[in-house]
């Protein structure tokens, strides 16, 4: 069938539809809000959907608008097909495009005969501006039928009052959110580690290790190519390798604390050996028994005897004697075959030194390498970026995943998370930094979200007497609201 049949098919078939289409019912709009939200306004309302919602030849666009003081803004459409012109465009291939210049983005499209009980729930948040304070809804209907667009209804669901009573309101969010504080770090000496174990099998009575046997080879390569990674760096500089020997309980406690101090210095013979590491670098210390992890593991076993164990451990008892005490408990066989390997190594930390970069350096260091950056070398970097912008918040946050103990990169990622409503994580950040001004100030923007008007003034009176700026314009946003509370 050729184009021009297959259009005049679709014409027949849409006439003689419209004769059977039926009597659409009114739209029942319902649960119609618009709400200030501070810095954006919601508008809500629920369209209870049925099969005589529209013709079955028909499209139905419903256009919410908000107007007011010679403003307009249109809102994304709902648009509503009838089943058989669904139909009838898929089989001609068209793509049903109408011009109008109202129809913009789709909220929701719907095909027909809708099922018993469906509603569109029409939600969005649309910027704050003033004049939509006083703004009508109204949604402006269209239909679209064989014989094109025809007469529009538009329905009012929302007009503000004529004369309402004057009440208390927030300002625009940007002239009246409380201003957290941001530090700006200190220049470091940026000092880095990489720290691990290695156990390390030895024969009987042997402190000398030997590559090949069991699983030496495996556990010597990963000291191996941490140790060549950093070497590799030129932006890095090994300063340090301290080695620690331990041993399990068995035998004499002289006796291990010797083995211990034995197989780290082997370790670092090796290391001296296949490396260019120079014999200054090294500090070799012996580890003896290591009752101290064993207490941990044991604690946190299911072993039937636990607390027996624990308490020879803790015991004043020598540590020979505790080691025969042990061997006499139920659970020994286990201590010796599932314990006391893990206690068998040889801890290493290799600790280096990081050159300084400038702002240019960092940038780049930033994609390929962040971790060799400073708090202070990130916050340059940062400043290259509008302030709280989603980059500058970005790099904040990093900083502090970076340096999860450094005092100023907490406070500067509370004040990206408090911006940003996420209290929770904020709280946690300050709670690392104990005493510094900029933190007083970011607590008392957390107490005033959280709404205990008491802490928070204890807290902004703090940071001001410290001379933090943000906290007198965080006091006088607190005044206001104990103002509001009282007006309400």
């Amino acid at each position: 069938m050729n184009t021009k049949l297959q259009l005049l098919f679709l014409l027949f078939f849409l006439m003689v539809s419209a004769t059977v289409s039926g009597q659409r019912s009114p739209h029942k709009f319902q649960e119609v809000k618009v709400e200030d939200k501070g810095d954006f306004f919601s508008v809500e309302f629920r369209l209870p959907l049925h099969k005589k919602s529209v013709g079955n030849v028909e499209s139905i666009f419903l256009l919410p608008m908000l107007e007011g003081e010679g403003h307009r803004h249109e809102l994304p459409y709902i648009r509503l097909d009838g089943k058989g012109r669904c139909k009838a465009m898929k089989r001609v291939g068209g793509n049903d495009r109408y011009s109008n210049d109202l129809i913009g983005e789709a909220y929701i499209t719907h095909e027909f005969p809708a099922s018993i009980g469906q509603v569109v729930n029409y939600r969005i948040q649309i910027p704050y501006e003033e004049w939509i304070e006083q703004a009508t809804l109204s949604v402006y209907e269209e239909i679209y039928g064989c014989a094109g667009k025809r007469q529009g209804v538009l329905h009012t669901l929302y007009r503000p009052e004529t004369d309402p009573a004057p009440v208390v309101r927030k300002k625009k969010i940007e002239d009246t959110r409380p201003q957290v504080s941001y530090v700006a770090p200190r220049p470091e000496q940026k000092h880095r580690s990489e720290s691990g174990s290695a156990y390390l099998d030895f024969p009987q009575g042997q402190s000398v290790i030997q590559p090949s046997f069991r699983n030496n080879r495996r556990e010597l390569q990963r000291i191996e190519e941490t140790i060549e990674k950093t070497e590799r760096d030129r932006n890095l500089e090994i300063i340090e390798v301290t080695i620690a020997g331990y041993a399990s309980p068995e035998g004499s406690y002289q006796s291990n604390e010797r083995l211990s101090w034995d197989r780290a210095q082997a370790l670092r013979n090796y290391l001296q050996r296949n490396s260019r590491l120079s014999s200054r670098l090294f500090d070799v210390l012996p580890g003896g028994e290591d009752w101290h992890l064993l207490r941990e593991m044991v604690e946190e076993s299911n072993l039937p005897d636990q607390h027996q164990i624990l308490s020879i451990i803790d015991s004043p008892d020598s540590y020979d004697r505790k080691e025969a005490r042990l061997r006499g408990t139920g659970s020994y066989e286990i201590l010796l075959s599932d314990f006391y390997p893990a206690l068998r190594r040889v801890d290493y930390r290799i600790e280096y030194r990081v050159r300084d970069f400038n702002v240019t350096e960092s940038r780049d260091m930033l994609a390929r390498n962040p971790d060799h950056l400073s708090p202070y070398e990130l916050y340059e970097v940062a400043g290259h970026y509008e302030k709280e912008s989603d980059k500058w918040n970005e790099i904040i946050e990093l900083t502090v995943k970076l340096h999860p103990g450094d005092e100023v990169a907490n406070i500067n990622a509370a004040g990206v998370l408090l911006n940003r409503g996420d209290l929770v994580a904020a709280k946690i950040c300050l709670d690392k930094v104990s005493e510094l001004p900029g933190a007083w100030n970011n607590l008392g923007v957390y107490y005033l979200y959280k709404g205990d008007l008491q802490k928070a003034t204890e807290y902004f009176t703090k940071a001001m007497v410290a001379g933090v700026p943000e906290a007198t314009w965080n006091m006088d946003i607190r005044r206001q609201m104990e103002l509001y509370r009282m007006d309400n």
